[in-house]
């Protein structure tokens, strides 16, 4: 027939199985910590990404600023070549020349 086995802890059990308990939750605290760690690291980097952004779009922000002024100087370069050529065309009678002069721009 088939005979039950009981098994008895002796102190001895216990004891080691305490202490192998123990071990367990220290190395729990260590994860935890280190996950602490990674969160402040993690925070650390986000912080760090959201300057780099913000320079970022101040410097784009900047070159707008830069290639409107280089519009409007282009703009007003062009506008004193016209006057230029019709103070010319004025004062030579409108000759065709200054007209074909002025479209070779």
């Amino acid at each position: 027939m088939f005979t039950r086995q009981t098994h008895v802890h002796s102190a001895d059990t216990c004891s080691w199985l305490q202490a192998r308990a123990g071990l367990v939750f220290d190395e729990v605290e260590v994860i935890l910590k280190d996950v602490d760690n990674l969160l402040k690291r993690s925070g650390q980097c986000e912080r760090h990404f959201d300057k780099a952004k913000e320079s970022l779009r101040l410097m784009e922000v900047s070159a707008e600023k830069v290639r409107r002024r280089g519009l409007k100087v282009r703009s007003l370069q062009s506008g004193m070549q016209d006057e230029e050529v019709g103070e010319a065309r004025r004062e030579n009678g409108g000759d065709e020349e200054l007209a074909e002069h002025s479209g070779s721009r």
